[in-house]
């Protein structure tokens, strides 16, 4: 890879690193002024953990696989999906 390429690849991963940080900002946001309003449902629940899957758990599985665990091929892929899997999971049971 030469230094062209790693530095596109760089300027991708500190892209992907500012949106996770926007969503956490706007899911924080998006709790609170559900709250003030006193407009939670079921459906605002359950959207809310498949937002925090994808934002929290599958981009920084994915994030860091190809920053680092792209090395270990198989072993980096399946620790990633684990990893995702098991914030997924943990989010369907609050």
């Amino acid at each position: 890879m030469d230094s062209d390429e790693a530095s596109i690849i760089q300027d991708q991963l500190r892209l992907a690193l500012l949106l996770i940080t926007i969503a956490a900002v706007f899911d924080r946001l998006d709790g609170a002024v559900a709250r003030k309003l006193n407009s939670t449902s079921e459906l605002g629940k359950q959207l809310d953990s498949l937002c925090d899957m994808i934002s929290f758990g599958v981009a920084p599985a994915l994030l860091i696989h190809q920053a680092v665990l792209f090395e270990f091929g198989f072993a980096g892929a399946f620790f990633a999906i684990y990893s995702a899997s098991k914030h997924a999971l943990a989010g369907m049971t609050k």
